[in-house]
C-alpha cells in the first residue's frame, strides 16, 4: 500500500490486487489458509474535502466511469440503493462514522485491475477507500 498525503489537503491510496492461487474464501470463511500473490495493478483513492459541501462525493474513474452524490444523512445512515458505487459508499462510512465527518468528503478511484476478474478489484477498492483519509473539517474562526 502507498499513501501520499498532499499539505494536509488531499490524501491518494494505491493498493495491490490479489491473485488467490489455493483456498479461495477459506481465509474469511472457515478461518483457514489461503494462499495469494500481490499483482502489478494497483486500485488508487484520492479523498478530499470540498469545502461548503454538505454531501458525500462518489467518483470512479477506469473502468466505470462514475459519478454519486450522496447526501449526508445517508450515507451516515447506512442507506444504500443498489448503485455500483454503493461498496465505496460503505468504506467510506465505515472510517468515517460520524455524519460532519463525511460532510463534504470527497472521493476519486481509479483502478488498472480488471474488474470481476477475480484479481479482487472490490476489496482494493474497498481497502484504498477505508485508509484514504483527508485532514479533519477545519472550523471557521468567525
Amino acid at each position: 500500500m502507498t499513501t501520499t498525503d498532499i499539505a494536509g489537503r488531499a490524501v491518494t491510496v494505491s493498493v495491490p490486487g490479489r491473485l488467490c492461487l489455493a483456498g479461495e474464501s477459506l481465509d474469511w470463511m472457515t478461518g483457514g489458509s489461503s494462499v495469494v500473490a500481490a499483482v502489478p495493478l494497483r486500485t488508487r483513492v484520492t479523498a478530499w474535502r470540498a469545502v461548503g459541501s454538505t454531501a458525500l462525493a462518489l467518483t470512479s474513474g477506469t473502468p466505470l466511469f462514475r459519478t454519486r452524490l450522496v447526501s449526508v444523512a445517508k450515507a451516515a445512515g447506512r442507506h444504500y440503493d443498489g448503485h455500483v458505487l454503493d461498496h465505496m459508499q460503505a468504506a467510506a462510512r465505515v472510517s468515517l462514522k460520524q455524519a460532519e465527518q463525511i460532510a463534504g468528503l470527497v472521493l476519486t478511484a481509479s483502478t488498472e485491475l480488471p474488474v470481476a476478474a477475480g484479481l479482487s478489484s472490490s476489496a482494493a477498492l474497498t481497502s484504498s477507500t477505508r485508509r484514504a483519509k483527508p485532514s479533519p473539517r477545519r472550523r471557521s474562526s468567525a
